[in-house]
């Protein structure tokens, strides 16, 4: 029907998704420079994270226009910042799997640890 599919940050399996699926591909298995910035993450099934103003988060096929993240790095760990929103929103998992949008609250609430897969990424909950 040309509608996203929602994933939402409530759903266990979207956190399984998101600690399975997000990746990049780089050629070093250390946190490189070119890991940090600006990015789109892209799960292995061509489907895109993006947020919304209701602090979900959505995949969908298209590069839509709050699919850009903001990589930034916390010792050897990652925050994912929406780019798109102006006051900082970031992915944040809970305890409970979990996995929503959130403003800014403490640098180690937000950290996920980037897990190199051969060729790719994915970033793994503190939770």
């Amino acid at each position: 029907d040309g509608k996203p599919s929602s994933l939402g940050f409530r759903s266990p399996m979207f956190a399984y998704l998101l600690y399975i699926c997000w990746f990049f591909l780089f050629n070093s298995v250390s946190l490189a420079p070119s890991l940090f910035g600006q990015r789109h993450l892209k799960s292995e099934h061509g489907t895109f994270l993006y947020g919304n103003d209701s602090n979900e988060a959505t995949m969908d096929k298209l590069d839509l226009p709050c699919a850009t993240w903001n990589i930034k790095r916390h010792k050897e760990k990652i925050a994912l910042e929406l780019y798109c929103a102006p006051w900082g929103r970031y992915l944040f998992a809970n305890t409970k799997g979990t996995v929503y949008l959130s403003g800014p609250r403490g640098a180690n609430v937000f950290v996920w640890t980037p897990m190199n897969n051969d060729e790719t990424w994915s970033f793994r909950s503190e939770f």
